[in-house]
């Protein structure tokens, strides 16, 4: 008790009340020291990021090819456009240690998130970048940042079909949103910014300015699936932005587009189209013992998407968008 008496009491007088003093400053000094200059600064920041989106495809038709690679196939092609609605750019870094494909024949990715003071903080990611990916563009892509799927509907348990393209180079081809400021990331930009870049590239530097778009044109290499022999019905095709949640931004919850089509023999008809969670669209068609209602009724076709008849052409397009 004597001691407890003698603390309080030393802590009243004038000598005290400097002790104390000088051990609170002495904290106060200590717990600042540990704080760097550029931890003291981002206290007071917040993440830019991009908000990554699908528009409804485009250019949906059947083509039926009468010679060349694909000769006596049926390929369902469409145009896909990928957006940034975010406040943030999508900026991502490609990175590898030699300039050799055979012994360097990927790129490791990081993301660059821009800061609302301005700065940048760099995030690594799963993702990687791959130069030949067999669609005839000499460049290096990021794999797997669209996923194209198409499941017929009022089945059950039905297996998806895949498309023909995983590597994608994207850049800003499409002011999308109003109000949005310069392009910034471009084909062939000069200096230290080698956009998509070469066989002997070490670094690349890719991505998507707030409120634009980068486009996939329906007859680019890989912008199919084959439907050579598939049933008549009802399908829904469904494209997804970042479909592994590899890069950050606002939400992955608004990354999906789909439009539902009636394939017959070598007809095509676009019945609706929309961005929203093709999960429900699938749910909505499936037959009456999963939950759903099974029935499937012809909707009015949406504006802006193209419905066409099959055509015959001699062999696909191996379009480089970089050399346009």
């Amino acid at each position: 008790m004597a001691m407890r008496h003698a603390t309080a009491r030393d802590v009243t007088t004038p000598s005290g009340r400097r002790r104390a003093f000088a051990v609170v400053a002495g904290l106060v000094l200590v717990s600042m020291s540990l704080l760097s200059p550029a931890s003291v600064a981002a206290a007071g920041t917040r993440d830019k990021l991009p908000d990554l989106r699908m528009a409804k495809p485009r250019d949906v038709q059947l083509v039926r090819y009468t010679a060349g690679y694909f000769a006596g196939r049926r390929l369902l092609r469409f145009s896909t456009i990928i957006t940034n609605e975010g406040t943030g750019p999508l900026d991502v870094r490609g990175q590898r240690d030699c300039t050799s494909l055979t012994t360097c024949p990927t790129m490791t990715v990081k993301q660059r998130i821009r800061q609302s003071d301005g700065t940048w903080r760099t995030v690594p990611t799963t993702a990687t970048m791959q130069y030949d990916v067999g669609d005839g563009h000499k460049h290096w892509h990021v794999l797997g940042m669209e996923k194209y799927r198409l499941w017929q509907l009022g089945v059950a348990d039905p297996k998806p079909l895949r498309a023909a393209k995983y590597g994608f180079c994207f850049f800003d081809t499409t002011r999308w949103l109003d109000g949005a400021g310069p392009r910034y990331y471009v084909a062939r930009p000069s200096g230290s910014n080698p956009g998509c870049g070469d066989p002997t590239t070490l670094k690349t530097r890719v991505g998507l300015t707030p409120g634009w778009a980068d486009i996939y044109p329906w007859d680019f290499s890989g912008q199919y699936i084959d439907v050579t022999g598939v049933p008549t019905g009802e399908y829904l095709l469904c494209v997804r932005a970042d479909p592994s949640h590899r890069f950050q931004q606002v939400t992955p919850a608004n990354d999906e587009a789909w439009v539902r089509v009636r394939l017959a023999g070598s007809t095509l008809t676009v019945r609706a189209a929309g961005r929203s969670s093709c999960a429900q669209q699938r749910e909505r068609f499936a037959p009456e013992t999963s939950g759903g209602t099974g029935t499937i009724a012809a909707a009015a076709v949406e504006p802006g998407i193209v419905r066409l008849a099959s055509v015959g052409t001699s062999a696909p397009r191996f379009l480089c968008r970089l050399g346009a």
